[in-house]
């Protein structure tokens, strides 16, 4: 947080570590898959342009992690707003 320019930094993060998966084959046996450690990072930043508007900007996933096996993450995004209070 920056007070004098009214300006906000939000960061967020996660971390899950490597992962063991037991699968079924087609076959009927099963076997051992491991999934990579995942680290995720969400950032967003506000600035106030008056006392009742804010506009924002931020982006989800920083480092685009995931995969559709296992670690379903939705991919990278961008997103940004206005902020109106009464």
């Amino acid at each position: 947080r920056a007070p004098r320019w009214e300006t906000k930094l939000f960061v967020r993060g996660g971390w899950a570590g490597r992962r063991q998966f037991f699968v079924d084959e087609d076959d009927g046996s099963t076997s051992v898959q491991r999934a990579d450690a995942l680290l995720t990072l969400d950032l967003r930043l506000a600035q106030s342009l008056t006392k009742w508007v804010e506009l924002f900007v931020g982006v989800d996933n920083v480092a685009d992690t995931g995969d559709a096996t296992f670690n379903v993450v939705p991919p990278r995004s961008f997103y940004g707003g206005l902020t109106v209070r009464h």
